[in-house]
């Protein structure tokens, strides 16, 4: 299914572990669909409704266009609430497997999918889905952190605040991917009021080409004050707040750059080959706290490094 999609309907047959029918007989027995996201962590936590109470015991969820509106990789499973007030996980062991596709107008979290992951390593099949798309979103959330920044363009526009150090120019730590809903706002008074909306005349992105730079587009990384604007830049700033710009903007990169996805595909290629290891990989979150370094990806961060924001100004 693909984000804000409600079908198809997700139906299951519970057995308990040697396979015996469950019994959801009676008025007061509820069954709840729930499942967390793998890489956002988002969470659906839903009724779901009995279509048969026994012989074989079969469940339902209709999923609603708020509980998919996250693209993303769901481990699932549903909690019963039996007549006698016991409770009880299904399956009885393990999860089961989500997958809630982008559509093409929202981001991919990603930088690469599952299908070329799994071409990359010459791999088919799909009873190793689970932990090769664990694999993908460790590699992308390494590289986040190693070049401080994201290259996925965020599906809609979220407002931050920052600190402006000059009357004329914002020098960002975030990057701006899309001016579509671009909204600044300025709190001159320090109160935490963002009173002051500026109009279109009254800004301009930096590098001004960004979205059109060759080889690849480039973010916006600046915001010039014109038209006779300033930022409220203020040398004395006591018991007022310094946060006085905000921006709603969509943040991110136009496009993730070639270099990224190349990067992705190296660094979760090594994570997969970590199930074969001595130490193996067992099961969720067994990759722990996945890190790029030079010892270890040298090729990853030659890959990576004009995009490192703290080395490289990029723009």
């Amino acid at each position: 299914m693909k984000a804000g999609d409600t079908r198809p309907l997700i139906t299951d047959t519970l057995t308990y572990s040697d396979g015996s029918t469950v019994d959801l007989s009676g008025p007061d027995v509820t069954v709840m669909f729930q499942a967390r996201a793998i890489r956002t962590g988002t969470v659906i936590n839903a009724a779901a409704s009995i279509t048969h109470a026994t012989s074989p015991a079969t469940v339902q969820y209709a999923p609603s266009a708020v509980d998919s509106a996250v693209a993303d990789r769901y481990l699932w499973e549903w909690f019963v609430t039996f007549e006698d007030g016991s409770t009880m996980h299904f399956p009885t062991s393990g999860q089961n497997l989500l997958i809630i596709e982008p559509t093409v107008q929202t981001a991919v979290l990603d930088y690469v999918d599952l299908a070329t992951f799994k071409q990359y390593i010459g791999r088919s099949g799909s009873d190793q889905d689970l932990v090769m798309s664990m694999a993908v979103s460790a590699a992308c959330k390494a590289i986040d952190h190693y070049c401080d920044r994201h290259f996925y363009l965020e599906p809609v526009a979220t407002a931050k605040t920052f600190v402006p150090d000059d009357l004329l120019l914002l020098v960002l730590d975030e990057d701006i991917g899309s001016s579509s809903g671009l909204v600044i706002q300025t709190d001159p008074s320090g109160d935490g009021v963002y009173e002051v909306t500026w109009d279109a005349r009254d800004w301009q992105l930096l590098p001004v080409n960004a979205p059109t730079e060759h080889p690849e587009p480039k973010p916006w990384t600046k915001v010039r004050a014109v038209g006779g604007r300033t930022f409220p830049w203020l040398i004395n700033t006591w018991l007022t707040r310094r946060d006085r710009v905000k921006i709603t903007a969509r943040w991110g990169w136009p496009v993730v750059p070639e270099a990224v996805i190349e990067a992705t595909l190296l660094k979760a290629s090594r994570l997969w080959s970590r199930k074969d290891s001595p130490q193996g990989v067992a099961g969720f979150g067994d990759f722990g706290v996945v890190r790029v370094s030079p010892k270890d990806d040298p090729d990853v961060c030659l890959l990576l490094a004009r995009y490192r924001r703290e080395s490289v100004l990029v723009g």
